[in-house]
């Protein structure tokens, strides 16, 4: 898998910089009330690239921190659930006498 998601992460740099050399005129931003200079397309769309890549870690970070919190309570309630199940189980002690499974002869019909 992380072979895979590097193959995607080059190839995708790639067409990045392949779409920055192909398209090298600049263009007034404006949004809002904000205003800039004129910039290289290459720049918009790198910023923009970048912004989307914080964006969806900071999500993949909050689903997978809520996970971790979940996980650990579970956790916790197992070993609560254990605890009360090894309080309730009687404990079985062994005897030295003679085991059950081996046949016993009678004293009464040896004679």
């Amino acid at each position: 898998m992380t072979r895979v998601l590097l193959v995607i992460v080059i190839v995708l740099a790639l067409l990045l910089a392949l779409f920055g050399v192909q398209n090298p005129q600049t263009v007034n931003i404006r949004f809002l009330s904000f205003t800039s200079g004129y910039v290289p397309v290459y720049v918009v769309i790198l910023i923009s690239t970048l912004a989307g890549i914080v964006l969806s870690t900071i999500l993949g970070l909050r689903s997978r921190v809520g996970a971790t919190l979940k996980t650990r309570k579970l956790e916790r309630q197992v070993a609560d659930l254990e605890k009360q199940i090894a309080a309730r189980t009687p404990v079985v002690t062994t005897s030295a006498s003679v085991p059950t499974d081996t046949p016993t002869t009678s004293t009464s019909r040896l004679r």
